[in-house]
């Protein structure tokens, strides 16, 4: 009986073989195969199922039939044997199917098709660090412009707000001293001391204290060493809560242009670059109003040119950027 369930020169139609064990004992395909074959040929020897009927059921396919010719009805048994076993040979019409589906099922359920689907999309080693080369590259072009973009916003913000800062201070040290600010001994103390009750100050440095700037030489724009506002007592320094700067200094004549005092503002105190236009920049008092340096003039179109940076405010306050670095 076991080598009639077991035949391994039947295969499946497409030719190949498969190793998920199934009912009955069967180990493969082939086996399923000729199970189904066997069962299918004792229906249609009964005289129950035609062989019409049974190719209409969809049974297994020509190759195996042909392989396993199906017995002819015996005479003896006659219509009332059919009828008698027609109920038991439906069921198992119905186990018949069964197998055939399962044969066919299997087939896509072999386990080796997934590890062929795991191996198909996997990455060597190879192809993993050339992709993260790639992106190291495309990281190194494109952060440091971003850095540099997202801090000029942040210095463009300082500037601005703290010349609004400067400006309703200055207005409103006029109203409470009836006077606007002259230039004179100590005019550099006398302007601090006049503005300090609207700032927020956490430190005052005067003209000797160098723990509020850096002791170094600022640089012009184009980075040559410029003055040491922390060694040089003609200044005098004020730290803000928001880690900035403020150097008072009295007035200056240019020729034609006169203005009281100068307010030199470092927007991060002590980090660099400590660099006229970069980081530093000049609010002058001028006809009894706070301006950026090089408004007053039209000064600020010569920010992208100098050398100095010393009109770079006005740039900024005007324009709204500090393309002049570009």
């Amino acid at each position: 009986m076991k080598k009639d369930l077991v035949d391994e020169n039947v295969t499946r139609q497409d030719g190949g073989r498969d190793a998920i064990p199934t009912p009955c004992g069967a180990k493969g395909t082939s086996e399923r195969a000729s199970f189904v074959t066997l069962l299918a040929s004792k229906l249609r020897g009964s005289g129950c199922v035609s062989e019409a009927s049974y190719n209409h059921r969809g049974g297994v396919n020509s190759n195996i039939d042909s392989q396993n010719p199906s017995p002819q009805p015996s005479p003896a048994r006659g219509e009332g044997a059919c009828s008698n076993n027609c109920g038991t040979s439906q069921s198992l019409i119905n186990v018949m199917h069964l197998f055939a589906f399962i044969n066919h099922f299997t087939h896509f359920t072999d386990l080796t098709h997934f590890t062929h689907l795991r191996k198909r999309f996997a990455f060597t080693l190879a192809e993993t660090l050339i992709t993260l080369g790639v992106i190291g590259i495309i990281a190194a072009m494109t952060i440091p412009n971003l850095v540099q973009s997202y801090n000029e916003k942040v210095t463009v913000t300082k500037v601005k707000k703290m010349y609004s800062i400067l400006s309703n201070a200055y207005e409103m040290s006029k109203l409470e001293n009836e006077q606007e600010f002259v230039t004179g001994t100590a005019a550099d103390v006398k302007v601090a001391d006049l503005f300090k009750p609207y700032l927020k100050v956490v430190k005052d440095c005067g003209n000797t204290d160098l723990s509020c700037l850096t002791d170094t030489n600022y640089k012009n724009k184009l980075g040559t060493n410029k003055v040491n506002y922390n060694r040089n007592n003609r200044y005098y320094k004020l730290a803000l809560n928001d880690g900035s700067v403020l150097i008072f200094r009295g007035g200056q004549n240019y020729g034609d242009f006169k203005y009281n005092f100068e307010i030199l503002y470092d927007v991060n105190g002590k980090g660099g670059p400590n660099q006229w236009g970069y980081d530093l920049f000049e609010f002058d008092e001028y006809k009894g109003q706070i301006r950026p340096c090089g408004v007053v003039k039209d000064w600020e179109q010569t920010c992208p040119t100098e050398t100095s940076g010393y009109t770079c405010a006005a740039w900024i306050i005007s324009k709204g950027n500090m393309d002049y670095l570009k």
